[in-house]
């Protein structure tokens, strides 16, 4: 390929236009098809990336697997090639925005939300009959058509139901968006189809109240919370819900995925009869310029761990998925120490949006970079403050001990303000010692400890030798 890009016919046959995204690994592109004279996405592997063959294969089983799905509420794959060597995937261009675009203007009325997260299950039920685990259900991969279609994309981290689950020390391993990560994947655990419905019920509680149920300064605040916290009531914040509907929310956000509805089809059919008539009206077409855009396809090729079996192995028991949520974290389930911070690393998620459009973004691997998630910069001083209020909050740490603790951080704070890198170490181990104390104490209960541990050996890890 010769000259700007923005000047190339890819494969003789795909007239790039104008980037619509970009990300750590791929360019998003809009482009005419000059053979079929159709505009279309095109997804192009950056030259960065082509000395890794495994970014390569990552690139091609994203094509593979979103090739093989069939149903109108998934982004279509209609080509993939190479030009001079470069990988590149065609995609249908969908004209519209994200929901998390339409989310910045505030919450969304019943019926909107209830039909967009029917539009969703219909996606969802085609890929886990297919043995695929999406495991990045979120605002931002939901695209709104002016039509009022949605589509769901990014199907970049997707699981194989029955393959062997990769564990999250694995350098470049994308884990997903820890506002919308069901507790059994933020620790390790194997996903299924009640993985992806957890992160549904966080979408549909974003939509119904303005905001997902949990957030906080840095993605391993969020992922405790995740673990270990029940969200606010969804009553208390939109009295107006019908009861189905707060007791579906609640289901679907259960900590044990027993719990949880055991499919997206069920998922769809209590929302339907939320509806009252069995289908809600369309979601309305998007309208005004601020929120329209080319939203098809906004987000990078994104680490993809090996497919090693399209076998998809048997469904889930059905559970007793109207059971109240339940109370306490997943059984035996603890925060993924320090790989977990290192994990959530690298601004590698979703591209950057068309204008009018809202930032999307996954934490992927790279312990050299900051972490980055939905926009916030975790702040590794900020997590365990966060983790300490929470702890504070649910009585699982003395409000002496937490004010020692914040005393310890300030302390800290002023170090790593100052550049010293051997006296930013020497307080950080300070502070391990200072919560380890405190929990021999009986100031910090042993799920406090577990909690904050991690976050606390992150800051250790991170400082430099006296």
């Amino acid at each position: 390929m010769v000259g700007p890009m923005s000047e190339a016919l890819l494969a003789d046959r795909y007239r790039l236009a104008s980037v619509l995204g970009h990300g750590g690994m791929a360019t998003v592109w809009r482009a005419l098809d000059t053979r079929l004279g159709r505009t279309v996405a095109v997804k192009v592997l950056q030259a960065s990336a082509l000395s890794d063959p495994a970014a390569q294969e990552r690139f091609n089983r994203e094509a593979w697997t979103v090739a093989r799905l069939r149903n109108p509420h998934i982004v279509t794959v209609l080509d993939a090639g190479l030009d001079d060597e470069r990988p590149f995937l065609v995609m249908e261009l969908v004209e519209g925005t994200t929901l998390a675009a339409l989310l910045d203007a505030g919450r969304l009325d019943v019926d909107q939300a209830v039909d967009i997260a029917m539009q969703v299950c219909d996606a969802l039920t085609t890929a886990h009959a297919a043995g695929l685990v999406h495991r990045d259900v979120k605002p931002g991969n939901i695209l709104i058509g002016t039509d009022g279609v949605v589509k769901v994309c990014d199907f970049g981290i997707v699981r194989l139901t029955g393959a062997a689950q990769s564990t999250l020390t694995v350098a470049g391993t994308t884990v997903g968006t820890s506002r919308y990560m069901a507790p059994e994947q933020v620790s390790g655990g194997p996903v299924d189809a009640r993985t992806d419905l957890y992160g549904l019920g966080c979408v549909l509680y974003a939509m119904l109240t303005g905001a997902p149920p949990f957030e906080g300064e840095a993605p391993l605040s969020i992922i405790w919370q995740q673990l270990h916290r029940e969200p606010d009531p969804i009553s208390g914040l939109r009295p107006d819900l019908p009861p189905p509907l707060v007791d579906l929310v609640g289901a679907l956000l259960a900590k044990n995925p027993d719990d949880r509805p055991h499919a997206a089809a069920d998922v769809r059919a209590a929302l339907a009869a939320v509806a009252g008539a069995g289908q809600p009206a369309r979601t309305p077409a998007v309208t005004g310029t601020s929120a329209r855009g080319s939203a098809a396809v906004m987000s990078p090729t994104r680490t993809m761990p090996a497919i090693e079996s399209i076998d998809s192995g048997p469904p889930p028991p059905r559970s007793r998925w109207w059971a109240p949520a339940g109370v306490g974290a997943v059984a035996g389930a603890t925060l993924v120490a320090i790989v977990v911070a290192f994990l959530l690393t690298r601004p590698d998620g979703d591209a950057s949006p068309p204008a009018g459009g809202a930032p999307v973004t996954t934490a992927v691997a790279s312990p050299a970079a900051p972490v980055t998630d939905a926009g916030n910069a975790a702040d590794p001083v900020a997590a365990v403050r966060q983790i300490v209020a929470d702890l504070k909050a649910t009585g699982q740490i003395d409000p002496g001990a937490a004010e020692e603790i914040e005393e310890k951080l300030r302390d800290l704070r002023e170090a790593a303000d100052e550049g010293k890198r051997g006296k930013t170490g020497s307080r950080s181990r300070d502070l391990a010692r200072t919560v380890d104390r405190l929990h021999e104490d009986g100031k910090i209960t042993e799920a406090g400890w577990k909690a904050l541990e991690p976050a606390v050996a992150m800051l250790t890890e991170g400082g430099g030798e006296d």
